[in-house]
Parts: C-alpha cells; structure tokens; sequence
C-alpha cells in the first residue's frame, strides 16, 4: 500500500488548541500492543495496524455515468493513481415478503451491470491498480429504509450478512462493505422507514456478526466501515443510536459525515462543513468536535474520517452583504440544480470568478462561502456554502496534525473533472499519496 507522507503542519488545529498530539514512540507500542493480541488469537479484532496509513474514500454514485444536469462519468474515469478507496453507491436491503430475508440489491441494474457497465470497469480498473479498495456502500438517506428490521433480530442479521458474503464471493475485486445506515434510531420512523431506540444494540450485534462472519469465511482481509452523522449535541443527548466504543473493535474505519450540517431544511444561514465552531456554526456541529468526542470515546485517531463536500448548500438572505448575512435567518431557497442551493464545486468554482459575487472565508471556523451583491443578478442575495481548496487544506492540515484516518468525499463527479480533478489532486498530495516525480 502507498505510504502515507505525515507532515508537521502548524497552522489550523495547533491555532485552534487541539488537546491531541501522538509521538511515535506512543504509536509505536500502540502497533506492538495490537499484533500481541492479534497473535494471541482474536479473529474478531480489527488488525489495527493496517491503518495506519492515510485515506482518500470517495463515494462513486453509479447514476454518475447518466446524471444530467452534473458532469458524466465512467468509473474508468476516476483517478485511480490517486484514490486509497472508491465507496460505490448504493446498493440496498431488499427484504423478502415475509420479512424473513435481507438480501441486497443494487438501487441501478442497468447503470451497474447493464448499458453502465461500472462492474466490469470496477474489474478492469481494479486488476490495473491493486491496492485501491473498492467498496460496496449500503444504504444513504434515501435507501436505509429497511435497516432497523433487519437488525432486529439475529436471523435477520444473519440473511443480510449471508448476502453480503454471496456479494463478495462473486465479486471478487470488491475488497469490502460500507454500512451506510441513515439513520440507527427512530427518528426517521416514518415515511416507509424503521427505526427503534433497540437499533443502539442492533447495530453493535450487526457490526460484530459481520466482521465475526468475514473470519470465519477466511475474509478477514476485507474491510468494513460504516458512516455516522456529525452533531455531538445530538451523541450526547442519546439522539443518535451508535455504540462507538462498542463497534469500534469490529470495523476499520468510521466515516464521519462531516458536511449537510445545514441546508434547505434550515432556518438560518449556517457553514454546512466547517471544520471548527464558531457564529456560523450551530452548536456541537462542526468537524472537529465530531473527532474529539468519538477519540473521547476511545475510537483510535487513524480510524476516523472526516468528510468534503463536493456541493454547495445555499439560501436567499436579505442582507446587504456576504459577512452580514452569515447567521441570519433565510428568506428562501437560492438557485440550484436538481435541488435549492445546491451546485457541484466545479460549478461553484466557476461561479466565484464572476461579477457581483462576495467570495468571502470564515477564518474562525475554516469555511468558504460567497454572496451576490448585484441587483441585477439573476443570483442576487443568493448565499452558498461550499468547501473551497483553503478550507479543504485546513481539513488536510488538520487530518495530518491529529493523525486521522483521511478523507470521505461525496461525490467524485462533483470535481472539475475535465480540469483534471483538482479537489481530488489536493486531497491526495495533503494526504501524502501522490508519490513524488
């Protein structure tokens, strides 16, 4: 595997007062301790040790290859030399009607075995760069419907895994499952979705059935993650229903969803991936209280990743400029593609250079966002938030400082992909996994 390139930065976590640092000697007995209990024989601990380099994660969605208005593309598009991991997105549960079976499907035959053809690019590609993961995501927000059911009981977690190893087995050049479950709990009970306050425990019985039954499959190389919302306010309150501690030991990464943090759904103008707090940042959201409450928890640092947004979050705000609209309350939903405020940054980034637009930064909690100023703009009073280089290098900066796991990114077809994918390029080269010429 590529190694990653550790740097000694001192700008945005050591200005924020980060309380975390790690010596090598510490992480050197903390590899030592791991490969003792490994070799004293427990098939269901995680090989720590085998993440200790950094991560690049970016989420594929296969309807990426037809989406209209967004940039198309292929999954032999992507650059590979530069990914650790490609999270291909989604497949989902597909319960029998009896409610017994679990079994997944993908939420696109055509785009993924079809006139889309991403699984046999997945196979061409994947035999061409060997050490990149690919990874099947399960779920997102708008096919985690049948999650709590199946986690429910143990027959029921036994069909869903049971299909996953079949996934596996027959798809050999995908390396591991991502559980994407949005969300444990029941606060999305409703509108065809389950959930329960028991999904707390579930979740834990799934994650340590899963990685209990990859072992003993002889698949213990293959990886398994799963995905977690942001507000520390709503871990410590008990709203979201994640055992950190307690999955911890059968999962390899955590992928924190570090972005989303506002959007149409807000009343007012808030960063939707800011990395610290601050005025433009409800309370418990941000990026870098998410890392230091799950590493209170005892989640090792080089596990959990952080996310980027590749797509803006945007409102109307009648304000007369940028600065002083940040905060207030919305007036309404600003222009987007498919959905109110929300463009690909390369979209965005095109948008910066020209008239009537504020393209201002937030240099207390590390987010970018821009303001129309101009009457007589078909955007004017229109406020987005987006992640831009500097504050994507402010997370870069402070995933090497803390000793994170790296980067999730949603999605890939969000880049400037005719320019040669500069977000994804940064994200790389801060991650220490370009190699140099």
């Amino acid at each position: 595997m590529r190694q990653a390139k550790i740097t000694s930065k001192t700008n945005s976590a050591t200005k924020k007062g980060v309380f975390h640092s790690y010596s090598l000697g510490i992480m050197f007995v903390f590899c030592i301790i791991c490969l003792f209990s490994i070799g004293c024989g427990n098939p269901l601990v995680v090989d720590e040790v085998k993440e200790v380099n950094m991560k690049l994660n970016i989420y594929y969605a296969n309807w990426s290859m037809n989406s209209k208005p967004f940039q198309m593309q292929q999954v032999r598009d992507l650059p590979w030399d530069r990914l650790s991991t490609i999270n291909h997105s989604f497949w989902r549960i597909n319960p029998s009607e009896d409610g017994t079976k679990f079994p997944i499907g993908s939420i696109d035959e055509n785009a993924d075995f079809g006139t889309g053809n991403c699984f046999d690019q997945y196979e061409e590609m994947g035999s061409l760069f060997p050490d990149v993961d690919i990874v099947l995501a399960i779920g997102g927000w708008a096919d985690s419907q049948h999650f709590s059911l199946m986690a429910a009981t143990k027959e029921g977690r036994a069909s869903f895994i049971e299909s996953c190893l079949e996934f596996l087995v027959k798809y050999p050049f995908f390396t591991g499952i991502d559980i994407d479950w949005e969300y444990p709990g029941p606060s999305r009970n409703h509108d065809g979705f389950s959930g329960s306050s028991d999904d707390y425990d579930n979740f834990t019985a799934l994650m340590r059935e899963m990685r209990l039954a990859f072992d003993e499959a002889g698949m213990n190389d293959r990886i398994i993650t799963y995905c977690a919302p942001t507000s520390t306010q709503m871990m410590k309150s008990g709203q979201v229903y994640i055992d950190f501690a307690a999955i911890d030991p059968y999962v390899d990464r955590v992928n924190i969803m570090t972005y989303d943090m506002a959007g149409g759904w807000s009343d007012t103008v808030m960063h939707h991936s800011a990395l610290f707090p601050g005025r433009g940042v409800a309370p418990g959201i941000s990026a870098s209280e998410s890392v230091e409450y799950l590493l209170s928890l005892g989640v090792p640092a080089h596990k959990i990743n952080i996310g980027s947004p590749l797509y803006s979050h945007g409102w109307i705000v009648d304000a007369e400029n940028g600065e002083a609209a940040l905060g207030q309350p919305v007036a309404g939903g600003a222009r987007g593609n498919t959905n109110p405020g929300n463009f690909s940054w390369y979209e965005i980034a095109l948008m910066e250079t020209k008239p009537g637009w504020e393209v201002l930064y937030d240099e207390e909690s590390e987010a970018a966002y821009m303001f129309n100023i101009d009457p007589s703009s078909f955007f004017y009073r229109n406020f987005y938030t987006y992640e831009s280089p500097r504050s994507l290098q402010a997370k870069l900066d402070y995933i090497n400082e803390m000793g994170l796991g790296g980067l999730i990114v949603w999605k890939s077809s969000g880049d400037d992909i005719a320019g040669g994918y500069p977000m994804l390029t940064q994200m790389a080269t801060g991650l220490g996994l370009l190699r140099d010429e």
